[in-house]
């Protein structure tokens, strides 16, 4: 995770991305938070150690994201890591299986946003993955996903895995 960071960015008529190590992404969504989404995503190959720099993007003025995003939490060579050794201030955090076998996908959001965690019955080999249902109001609702696949993977493989969903 380099910080700051400079990048392109791109536009489509609804968002707004900075294609960085660290991408955020501005998109309307209608009353789900505030009237604008703001997303923070970045792969960190290793979270723990990169831990302090996401907390002080997290908490400064420039940034505060509704959202932030994190594939490759776990480190290639740690399997086990627990939720506990990640937490950010007024974030709340959902994480997969951080003790099982794949590298780890974890998504904060604010406290202030309802979530809730859904449960997706896929086949066990793909368990890098998160999927969360944000609310506001009865009939306002978005689903939110995070999903790692290695570039190792073969395309057959991939196909396989977005084709579960």
């Amino acid at each position: 995770m380099d910080l700051p960071s400079k990048g392109s960015s791109r536009e489509d008529e609804n968002c707004s991305i900075q294609e960085n190590s660290i991408d955020v992404l501005n998109c309307p969504v209608k009353n789900i938070i505030r009237g604008n989404l703001k997303i923070l995503y970045t792969n960190a190959n290793g979270l723990p150690n990169k831990l302090n720099e996401l907390k002080v993007l997290a908490q400064s003025d420039k940034s505060k994201p509704d959202v932030i995003a994190v594939t490759e939490v776990k480190y290639k060579n740690k399997w086990k890591l627990f939720d506990s050794e990640l937490k950010i201030e007024s974030y709340s955090l959902y994480s997969n299986d951080l003790s099982g076998n794949g590298r780890g996908v974890a998504l904060y959001v604010k406290e202030d946003v309802h979530c809730n965690l859904l449960g997706l019955y896929v086949d066990s080999k793909y368990e890098d993955f998160l999927v969360l249902q944000m609310e506001s109001g009865v009939d306002e609702k978005l689903l939110l996903g995070i999903f790692y696949r290695s570039p190792n993977n073969s395309p057959e493989s991939d196909e396989e895995f977005f084709l579960s969903y």
